[in-house]
């Protein structure tokens, strides 16, 4: 019997544990901001509606549960992900930018953590 070897890399393993501590790092940066600016409900419409569904590998509630979990209109939940969303996204370039030569590898860095995030 052949087993099949692994195929991952200790670098891929470090590199995807990295990937995954800076989704954590910024989301609890996005929670703070949230928190202090009276968003709350949007931070928690973000990360039951897209964050835990990738990190957890579970199917995402649809908009009408969450709409009718928190009391709002379907549309006013997809405009608090999205804005909760834009705000994530500006988070994760202004971190990646700490340690990032130039807009290139934020851009490629960025690449990489979507490619993370679909698997």
């Amino acid at each position: 019997m052949v087993v099949p070897k692994d195929t991952v890399t200790p670098d891929e393993i470090f590199h995807r544990s990295w990937l995954r501590e800076l989704v954590l790092r910024v989301l609890k940066t996005l929670e703070t901001e949230c928190l202090a600016t009276g968003k709350r409900t949007h931070f928690e419409l973000l990360r039951l509606r897209i964050i835990e569904p990738i990190l957890e590998g579970s199917e995402a509630p649809s908009l009408r549960a969450l709409a009718a979990k928190y009391e709002l209109g379907e549309k006013e939940v997809a405009n608090h992900v999205l804005t909760a969303r834009r705000a994530y996204h500006r988070l994760l370039r202004e971190e990646i930018r700490f340690y990032a030569r130039n807009d290139e590898e934020v851009a490629d860095e960025i690449q990489d953590l979507w490619r993370f995030m679909a698997e």
